[in-house]
């Protein structure tokens, strides 16, 4: 868990550094960590009020779990 937290806080370094504040920077990290979430626990995109963030993250949720269905 520690090297998650480390790789979020290195993310939002990465994001205050082009500028953007934190409060910005940790919204974009849950945005994306709720589309993962949702595309591997639920298998269902929300409809209303998403983010750019959270639709890669969606993305990247189905390509992994695509990739865990055909290693079964």
């Amino acid at each position: 868990m520690t090297n998650a937290r480390t790789n979020s806080n290195s993310f939002i370094n990465n994001l205050l550094s082009i500028g953007l504040d934190s409060y910005t920077g940790e919204r974009l990290m849950n945005d994306f960590k709720d589309g993962i979430a949702d595309a591997l626990l639920y298998e269902n995109m929300k409809e209303n009020n998403i983010s750019d963030m959270y639709k890669q993250g969606y993305d990247f949720g189905i390509t992994i779990y695509c990739q865990l269905k055909e290693q079964d």
